[in-house]
């Protein structure tokens, strides 16, 4: 062997070794390196869990607090509905006590009208006595005379307007051609008929609720209730049941312009519902007036 070829293998060899050297050296970073980078991971993996745990708690507590107000605000709303009944209850209690309406009624009717007057007969034939004022100072005689007497009219059914006729002896006649000017007298005669011992006072109008101030007084005593739908408001006056419908109200079809008012129909809601309520059902928010107007139907 020549001095050349022992020269290759020798360099050979060097470079063999070299390379053995490099390939160890790389293959310890390379597990050095998967190892930082798994224990990095486990690192990144368990910090996330930890976060996520935390999250998690987080996210608890914050449902937690939630149901707790939605449990508190329902609580609260459940009193705030309790108490509303109950003081619904006591004001029905103290700005009234109700008593049966008996079942044969002695009634002034006050009405000028004589188409309005023809529905009287519905009224009798329900066994009612009934006495007719066709002015203000009519009505006026008419509960003098029986408070005086000791016998007061049960209930005054009413209309709004009408004129005030030609006085009476306590009170001096106005001006002649002022006593057949309607007028809206019905307030009036609801409020003199409480100083005479009348149980109740109902007014009723064939006026639609936009035709005119008087008219359109009606709506502002119809009050929303959570119990029974809309209601007619009703005034205690002296120990007097006032209330006010108009037509619409006690489920006739007068329309406003023909037919006569539907009085039974008045009389029938107070002995349905008693003397002293602070409201009414008004007729067409109510099964009461359904229940009223069948019976009406049938006889």
């Amino acid at each position: 062997m020549d001095l050349f070829d022992l020269f290759g293998e020798k360099r050979i060899g060097e470079l063999e070794a070299k390379l053995a050297e490099t390939v160890a050296e790389t293959e310890q970073k390379l597990t050095r390196t998967n190892a930082e980078n798994e224990a990095k991971l486990r690192k990144v993996e368990a910090q996330m869990e930890t976060e996520g745990k935390k999250r998690e708690g987080e996210y608890a507590k914050r449902i937690e607090s939630i149901d707790k107000r939605l449990e508190e605000m329902r609580t609260k709303y459940r009193l705030e509905l309790k108490q509303s009944k109950e003081e619904y209850v006591k004001r029905e209690l103290q700005t009234s006590i109700v008593t049966p309406v008996p079942s044969r009624l002695s009634i002034l009717l006050v009405e000028d009208k004589e188409k309005h007057l023809e529905s009287v007969v519905e009224v009798e034939a329900a066994g009612h006595k009934v006495d007719i004022a066709r002015d203000y100072s009519h009505a006026i005689k008419k509960l003098n005379e029986r408070a005086e007497a000791g016998t007061p009219y049960d209930i005054v059914l009413s209309d709004m307007m009408f004129s005030y006729g030609y006085g009476t002896s306590r009170n001096p006649p106005i001006n002649g051609s002022k006593t057949t000017e309607e007028a809206a007298l019905g307030y009036a005669v609801a409020l003199y008929a409480s100083q005479c011992g009348v149980k109740a006072v109902v007014i009723v109008t064939d006026m639609s609720h936009h035709a005119g101030p008087v008219a359109a007084t009606f709506d502002n005593f119809l009050k929303k209730s959570s119990f029974s739908g809309d209601e007619r408001v009703a005034f205690n006056v002296n120990g007097t049941t006032v209330v006010m419908y108009d037509c619409r109200d006690l489920g006739s079809g007068v329309e406003f312009s023909g037919g006569s008012k539907p009085w039974i129909n008045a009389v029938k809601v107070l002995q349905k519902e008693g003397y002293g309520r602070s409201s009414y059902p008004a007729w067409y928010a109510n099964d009461t007036g359904k229940n009223i107007q069948e019976e009406s139907i049938n006889g």
